[in-house]
Parts: structure tokens; sequence; C-alpha cells
């Protein structure tokens, strides 16, 4: 009988029984004992009145079903019915692996390129599989697409492909074809893995092709290619000066990962790196990456001229060094934090903000009291994203005293009553908690101002709570 899901979603969509609709024909046999012809000529059927089932009837339970696909799509020579051959030919049926197998060959014998090139996210998935050997149906695969009449086609379906495809695309150049060619066209790839790849095939060559790929391997876009081409410098026949120079150019890096690397390759030959960026600090025309990277490197070797070359930037106009200068200034510089900080909420940059913000807690310690006036001030400046940034990351007795202030201004206590109406409930959590002794003061002081006491009596449950607290006062 039809399968029973496929009905009931017949049914839905023509508001009638599907076995009126239908006829007895085209109705699935699911038993294992029908005739094999007979479920192939269903399948057809099927397909050709419903061709939107195709994908659902290629992952049948039924082997038979599946096969009856594949041969509904043996003479339908294009991209989708290749996709759903080379996903059977690892099928768990052997009589379907063989029909699978079959069909994938007509399409090597007819030379159709473009569909397995289409499918090459399948063909390398295909390697994976361990159920049967592929091996000789692939090197036949590898033999058709590397004739020179396709290699222009592979190496843009190389350009146009991703993840674990293009480099097995990348692989099958550099293994039978020129590998020079192959590892410029590798680098010229958008994906860094790809371009790793042909950078440590690269590298392998003599002058000048494997130089000039090692080259664009230290300049690249993506920090992972650089921080593999130091890492492949150290095994070339270079001498270890030339190494030295590289690794030095490369200790002032923008990104963390290539410096790392490049200072721990310069230590080991030789380099003292604390004195290199001492030194590096006092050089005259530092571009804005340099003036970065050499205040980051002073916060982590403690470099007393860091602290100089911050404060000289504190207002550079690129929020990226400003970032670095206030960072530097904040570990460097304890006693301005409070300084360093008004500058910090008062910059145009959000970006900058959320990172001191994420600082603040991880590496940077605060006292409350800090939060507390930039909070307020940033909520009388109508910074209101600033204000509720640092407004979070006050205790809830201290959030209670700073919406307890700002009642006091007639233009923001619409905003403050709405933001403590989820208190106006009979059981809050001011019922069961006592504040310490320094917030009950400040508190206690806020709740005998009039314009206070008169916006909170609009909250009832809030004054109770209040009083529970020990707070109010009649």
């Amino acid at each position: 009988m039809m399968d029973l899901k496929f009905r009931a979603w017949l049914d839905n969509l023509l508001g009638q029984p599907a076995r009126h609709v239908v006829p007895d024909t085209l109705r699935m046999r699911q038993s294992s004992h029908e005739n094999p012809q007979q479920v192939f000529a269903d399948v057809a059927a099927q397909l050709r009145m419903l061709p939107g089932r195709l994908h659902e009837l290629a992952e049948s339970r039924s082997g038979y079903e599946r096969e009856g696909v594949l041969c509904f799509l043996a003479d339908k020579m294009d991209t989708r019915s290749l996709a759903i051959v080379i996903a059977r030919l690892n099928d768990w049926v052997p009589q379907v692996r063989a029909r699978a197998e079959q069909i994938y060959r007509s399409y090597l014998l007819a030379g159709r390129v473009d569909d397995l090139l289409a499918c090459i996210d399948g063909l390398y998935g295909l390697q994976q599989k361990q159920r049967v050997d592929h091996a000789a149906l692939l090197q036949d695969t590898y033999t058709l697409l590397l004739h020179p009449q396709h290699l222009p086609g592979v190496r843009q379906a190389l350009q146009r492909g991703r993840g674990g495809a293009a480099r097995f695309l990348l692989g099958l150049l550099l293994q039978h074809t020129d590998i020079a060619q192959a590892a410029r066209e590798g680098m010229r790839h958008s994906d860094p893995a790809v371009r790793q790849q042909a950078l440590t095939a690269g590298v392998q060559l003599p002058p000048p092709v494997g130089w000039a790929i090692l080259m664009a391997g230290l300049t690249d876009r993506a920090p992972a290619v650089r921080s593999q081409a130091i890492r492949l410098v150290m095994g070339t026949p270079l001498t270890d000066n030339d190494k030295l120079q590289l690794c030095q150019r490369m200790l002032l890096d923008i990104s963390l990962g290539p410096r790392e690397i490049a200072c721990w390759h310069a230590a080991r030959l030789g380099l003292d790196v604390r004195r290199f960026y001492q030194e590096a600090i006092g050089r005259a025309g530092l571009s804005e990456r340099e003036l970065m990277v050499l205040m980051w490197e002073a916060v982590h070797y403690k470099l007393a001229e860091g602290f100089a070359l911050a404060e000289k930037h504190l207002g550079h106009r690129r929020a990226l060094v400003r970032l670095a200068a206030i960072r530097a200034l904040l570990v460097l510089a304890p006693e301005r934090r409070s300084e360093v900080l008004e500058r910090v909420w008062l910059d145009p940059s959000r970006k900058l903000k959320r990172y001191v913000l994420a600082l603040i807690g991880d590496g940077l310690a605060l006292q409350s009291d800090a939060l507390y006036h930039a909070a307020h001030a940033a909520w009388l400046r109508d910074d209101n994203w600033l204000a509720l940034a640092l407004s979070k990351r006050l205790s809830d007795w201290q959030h209670l005293e700073l919406q307890l202030a700002l009642l006091d201004e007639p233009r923001l206590q619409a905003s403050v009553l709405a933001q403590l109406a989820p208190l106006n409930q009979p059981y809050n959590w001011l019922a069961y908690a006592r504040p310490y002794g320094d917030d009950q003061q400040r508190i206690a002081a806020l709740l005998q101002r009039a314009a206070v006491r008169q916006q909170l009596n609009t909250l009832p449950h809030l004054v109770a709570g209040l009083a529970k607290a020990g707070l109010w006062t009649e």
C-alpha cells in the first residue's frame, strides 16, 4: 500500500483522500517479496507524477525503491542525478551499489566533466567511506579530470570550491600537474586552509619560485597562513641570520599568533625579544600597526617605555590605536585608571567601550563606586547604551541606588519607573535581601528625598519591600 506518511501529506494537499486521486497502479508495494521490476515501474510512475519525491525515495528504507530511483535516473544525465548516484555508491545493499557504479561509469564514458566537478563534494566524501573500496573508480575519475583538455575546468572549480573539496582538487593538481603553477593558483584561493596547503608544497620548490611563494605566505592576509610561513622558514636552507631577520619582521605582525611563533624562533636563534621591543618603541616614523603591536607587547613585557608611548597616542585618530593605548595605561599605570576610564566613556568609538567593558572583572578590577559614578554620568548625558552596560555590572543594591538617584531627574523619571516596574510585585527580592551598611545608608538617604518618595508611591509593592528591608520609614 501507499506509504502512510505520504498519503497523509497528499490528503492534506488535495483536500480529499489520496486513494480517490492516485490510481492503484501508482501505489507503492512495500513487501520484500514483490517483483523488483514491478517496484521499479511503480517508482518511475510516481516520480513522473510527483518529481518532488525524488530525494525521499532515493533515501527510502527499501532497497528496491532506491534501485528503482537509480533506474529512473539512468538516462537523465545531469548534476542532480549524479549527486544521487554518488551517494548510492556507498549504499549498504550490494545490488544498489552495483547499479550506482554502472550509471556512474556511464558519466565517465560520456566525459561529463562539468557534472563531476559540480558534485566534487560528494566525490571528496566518497574517499572517506569504508564500506567498499572505491580506489579503482576514483582513479578512473582522476584520469578523466586531469586530462589536459579538462584542466582549465578543474582550475576554475578549485577557485569556486570551499573546504575539503577545494583542498581535494588542489591535492590532485599538486600531485599530477606542474607544482609551481598549482601552488600559485592555490595561493590565490579565498580559503586560508587551501593557501596553507599550497604554501607547504610551494616552499619545497627551488628559488626563485619557492622564495616568492614563501614571501607571499609571510604577507598573507590570514594570520594562520603567516604563522605557517614562519614555521616553514625554519625548515629552509636559509642561514640563521636570514631566518632571524624574517623573525624580527614578524615580531611586529599585527596578529598575536604569528608574533608568538616568531618570538619563540627568534629566542631560539639568540635574540633578546624584550630588548628588541624596547628598542623598537624608540624608533621614529612608526606605522599605526606597529604602534598597536608595540603598545600591546609593552603590556606583556611590562616595559616602562610603553607608558610614554601610550600616553602620547591616547588621542590618536584611529580607534584601534586608542584602544591599545588605553589598555597599556590601564595596566601599566593603575593610579591613572579613573582618568583613563573617563576618556573611554566619552570616546565616540563603541567598539573601544565594548573592549574595556569586557576587561572589567576579567583582568581589570575596578571599585564598584567607579562603575556607579560612570553609569550615573552616562544616564545624565543620555548615553543609554553605555549606561545600561555599566548598570548590569553593579550589584542589585547599587543598581537600585542608581535608579533612586535618577528619580531626581524629571526627564528620566518615566524611564526609571519602567525599570523599577518588575519589582512592583508582592514577593520581589527586596523582601528577602538586606543591603550592606554603606549601601543601606546611601539608599536610606535617597528615600528621604521628596521627589523620590512621590514617584515610588506609585509602586506600592516596591515600597512594601523597601519597608520590610528596613529602608522605608513613614
